[in-house]
C-alpha cells in the first residue's frame, strides 16, 4: 500500500509540475479557463491512478527483460492498441457519447487537457494499453515504470501548443476530430490515411491564446 501511495504521488507530482512548466513555457496565462482546466485534470488524474493501481496489482504478468528491443517493442504495441481504440471511439458515436466526448470538451488543449477523461476512458486508455502489452513481452516492472512515465509526460506534450514532434498533430485533433488518432507513432495515421494538418501553426497558437 505504502508503494502505491509514494507511485501515485510522485505521478501526480510529476503531472504537475510537467503541465506547469510547459504552460510557462508557452506563454499561457493561468486565467480561469487554465485553471478550470488544472482542476479538472487533478480531480481525473486521483480517479485514475487507484484504477492503475488496482489493475497493475491484478493483472500486470511482469518478467524480467529491460533492454531496448523490449521498450521498442512495448511502445509499438502499445500505440497501436491505442490508435485502434481512438479510432473506435470517434468512429462509433455511442462510444464516443459514453467514452470519448468528456476528453473533447476541450478544444484548444493545455497540458491538463491530458488527463481530463471520464472514469470508463481512464479503464480502457489508462489500463488496457499499459497492461496488455505485458502479455507479449518480457518486460521488468522498472523498464514499465520508466516507459509509461516517458508515455505519460509526452501525453502531456502533445496536449499544449508546443512546436515538438506529435504535439501540433494532436492539438489539431482537438479542433478537427476526423484527424490524428495515434499517440506517438505517425505509423497508423499515415496508413489509414488520418495524418492530415487542417489548423495551422498559427491557428492553433491563436487559439490558445484567445483561450487561456
Amino acid at each position: 500500500m505504502l508503494s502505491y501511495i509514494l507511485y501515485d504521488g510522485i505521478f501526480m507530482c510529476l503531472y504537475i509540475f510537467v503541465s506547469y512548466m510547459i504552460c510557462v513555457r508557452e506563454g499561457y496565462q493561468f486565467r480561469k479557463p487554465l485553471r478550470n482546466e488544472i482542476s479538472r485534470g487533478i480531480e481525473s488524474l486521483a480517479v485514475q491512478l487507484p484504477l492503475s493501481n488496482i489493475a497493475m496489482e491484478l493483472f500486470a504478468p511482469f518478467g524480467s527483460g529491460c533492454d531496448l528491443l523490449v521498450c521498442v517493442r512495448y511502445l509499438v504495441l502499445f500505440d497501436t492498441i491505442v490508435f485502434w481504440m481512438h479510432w473506435a471511439f470517434h468512429a462509433f458515436p455511442y462510444l464516443y457519447e459514453t467514452i470519448h466526448r468528456e476528453h473533447h470538451q476541450t478544444i484548444w488543449v493545455s497540458p491538463f487537457s491530458a488527463t481530463i477523461l471520464n472514469w470508463k476512458e481512464h479503464i480502457l486508455v489508462g489500463v488496457v494499453p499499459t497492461l496488455l502489452p505485458l502479455y507479449f513481452l518480457d518486460m521488468s516492472m522498472g523498464a514499465w515504470s520508466l516507459m509509461n512515465s516517458l508515455i505519460f509526460m509526452y501525453g502531456m506534450v502533445i496536449h499544449s501548443s508546443m512546436n515538438f514532434p506529435g504535439a501540433h498533430e494532436h492539438a489539431s485533433h482537438h479542433v478537427f476530430k476526423n484527424t490524428h488518432f495515434g499517440f506517438i507513432l505517425p505509423l497508423w495515421d499515415m496508413w489509414m490515411g488520418t495524418a492530415t494538418y487542417p489548423i495551422s501553426r498559427e491557428n492553433l497558437l491563436m487559439g490558445v491564446a484567445k483561450t487561456y
